[in-house]
């Protein structure tokens, strides 16, 4: 397994591995942490089947991407710039629909904005455990 953490005071993403005894690497964005784990321990990441787990990838840029505001949709969250309600987004995860699908029935929403609407239902969560979210390698972790 390979973690990543987004460092908010130095700006990288950092990578560890309990199976790679003194693997510590960081990048500007996670693809480039990527591309230099794909370099450096290319089997571990055959063997975890690409998958990086990105710890703390709940992100004050991330939460940025929602708003407040008592004039859209009676006050509830919304993906900032739009009437699109985090409640609605989470509800079409939690009914299996795909996120390739919503941004396609959504076309002014990025994968970020989705991320966001996650992170914003997981806040309350914190401190619980529930900031350890796996994503596919190169893809689905937020971009620092």
């Amino acid at each position: 397994m390979v973690d990543a953490i987004y460092d908010s005071v130095a700006g990288v993403w950092v990578a560890t591995s309990d199976d790679v005894p003194g693997l510590v690497t960081e990048a500007e964005t996670v693809d480039l942490l990527a591309d230099k784990l794909r370099v450096v321990v290319p089997e571990l990441l055959e063997a975890n089947q690409g998958v990086l787990t990105c710890l703390g990838a709940m992100t004050e840029n991330l939460l940025e991407r929602i708003e407040m505001n008592p004039e859209v949709m009676l006050g509830k969250p919304v993906i900032r710039g739009t009437r699109i309600t985090v409640e609605i987004l989470l509800e079409k995860i939690a009914a299996g629909i795909s996120f390739e699908e919503i941004l396609a029935d959504y076309p002014r929403l990025l994968r970020e904005d989705i991320l966001a609407a996650v992170a914003y239902a997981a806040e309350p969560l914190e401190g619980i455990g529930s900031s350890l979210r796996a994503f596919n390698l190169g893809s689905d972790c937020l971009k620092g």
